[in-house]
């Protein structure tokens, strides 16, 4: 599998979210191959397999599945994968967000004190999931251009909305994680082909050797409640009915709500009935190949639509993957976040405004001709950190004893984000399989980066002064 990834360094770039698996897949990959399934139980877990042109979606969902299932198969568990939507044109690629030295400058200026104020905790998070990214960073005397220029675009990649309809403690969340943890180690990894044919096809292909079985196309309906023990014994898809040891949904939170609001089981417990507050954020993928050669600078290109409506991102296959590599033509591809704009539109449409974003961009494309195209529409597919969201998330844990979750979404204190947090949450919820059944062995989870040392300092003493102001008479009197 190293074989097929190619590292690249030549610009400094910046994955606020990533839209690549990078070198977690090929560890995940590499604690797959000693998996021996040898015993009786049935673990059902519930997964979202929605592939998409982009592969935004597995990254959120199945880096989950991916370190999940590599841990649990290793406990002898007979592992039956429910695949709830079953497959879709899969032509993932790995890429990446250009970064500019302005960027990282950019968040260097950021109030300080804000970012030593968000560490991370319960506490933190709900100081500031209330308010919006827009009114942090006028907080943070933010200039106006560097605020249109830079500020508000990265977080329509990064977070798939404008920052008026961003919470600010996400902001900060991806802001630290991203670019200020990481200022001298940022590398970036290009699935050289698709994600579908480079990745999780062989890993699905291993798995299945070794006795897991994928059951897709299915329609999660229902769950049935053991009343004596009060875990979940079986799961209903449509007239199929499975049983289960443990569960965990990796799932997007669309897919989830739609269970919530047809299961009474689930609708009785106020954590899951929370999750109906929650929204997700729409995902369109345009895919064009053109008559001629087109000068892209750059491989990864990060955008926002002169209106401020949506972010978008285009990308240059022919420096990325092998399979365009020596084509004659420009094989480009363009993603589309806050897409609920673009979705309602024919393909005839869409592919005349993505041009004309193109060509804002570069002039070469005003006279291009596309010659081939392949669209992708992916309503609710990404979630929404939207002001107040925080409250209404999950944790990795449920009231089911045998109910676990995992997703980006998913509250946890690990620090990661975006597609790392999904891996860590899969990892958090196999660890919790393992000790639920009293099986198997505990997944090594690799921390993030300590702290520098002065952050740490700060860090600490701002907990002490708010310890101190929290016993001060009219503390929390004002908002």
């Amino acid at each position: 599998m190293e074989e097929r990834m190619e590292r690249r360094k030549g610009s400094s770039s910046l994955a606020p979210v990533g839209l690549a698996l990078p070198l977690l897949i090929t560890s995940a990959i590499r604690d797959l191959i000693p998996l021996f399934l040898n015993q009786a139980i049935i673990l059902v877990v519930l997964i979202f397999m929605e592939f998409v042109v982009t592969g935004v979606p597995i990254r959120i969902y199945l880096a989950s599945l991916m370190s999940l299932v590599s841990l649990l198969s290793q406990t002898g568990q007979h592992l039956l994968i429910i695949q709830l939507t079953g497959w879709s044109s899969c032509v993932g690629k790995i890429s990446t967000i250009p970064r500019s030295a302005s960027t990282a400058n950019s968040s260097r200026n950021l109030n300080l004190s804000r970012i030593i104020d968000f560490d991370n905790t319960d506490t933190a998070w709900r100081k500031y999931d209330s308010i919006t990214a827009r009114e942090l960073f006028r907080q943070f005397s933010c200039s106006g251009k560097l605020y249109s220029s830079i500020l508000n675009p990265l977080l329509q990649v990064g977070l798939y909305a404008p920052a008026e309809q961003c919470s600010a403690a996400a902001t900060l969340g991806i802001l630290y994680y991203t670019i200020l943890a990481h200022q001298n180690d940022f590398n970036l990894v290009w699935c050289r082909g698709t994600v579908k044919e480079r990745i999780f096809q062989p890993w699905m292909d291993l798995l299945e050797s070794k006795g897991c079985k994928f059951v897709g196309r299915r329609k999660l309906t229902d769950v049935i409640v053991d009343d004596d023990t009060n875990c979940l014994s079986d799961i209903l898809c449509g007239r199929e009915r499975y049983e289960a040891d443990a569960v965990v949904f990796a799932v997007e939170i669309s897919v989830l709500q739609e269970l919530i609001r047809n299961s009474a089981a689930l609708y009785t417990k106020e954590e899951f009935v929370k999750v109906l507050n929650l929204r997700s954020v729409d995902l369109l993928t345009v895919k064009l190949w053109f008559d001629r050669k087109v000068n892209i600078p750059t491989a990864s290109n990060s955008c926002s639509a002169l209106d401020n409506s949506f972010g978008w991102s285009f990308f240059n296959l022919n420096a990325i993957q092998d399979e365009y590599k020596d084509e004659s033509v420009t094989v480009l591809q363009a993603d589309f976040y806050h897409a609920n704009e673009l979705l309602p539109l024919n393909d005839e449409v869409i592919v005349e405004k993505v041009k004309s974003y193109l060509s804002t961009c570069i002039k070469d494309f005003e006279n291009a001709i596309v010659v081939k195209k392949e669209i992708g529409k992916f309503p609710e597919s990404l979630t929404h950190f939207f002001p107040g969201s925080y409250k209404y998330m999950m944790r990795g844990f449920t009231s089911f004893p045998n109910v676990f979750m995992a997703g980006d979404w998913i509250i946890n204190r690990h620090g990661s984000w975006s597609q790392e947090k999904s891996y860590v949450t899969g990892l958090e919820a196999a660890n919790r399989v393992v000790d639920f059944l009293e099986e198997g062995s505990f997944a090594k989870i690799v921390p993030v980066d300590e702290e520098e040392p002065h952050v740490e300092a700060l860090r600490g003493l701002n907990r002490r002064i708010d310890e101190i102001r929290s016993q001060l008479p009219f503390n929390g009197f004002f908002l």
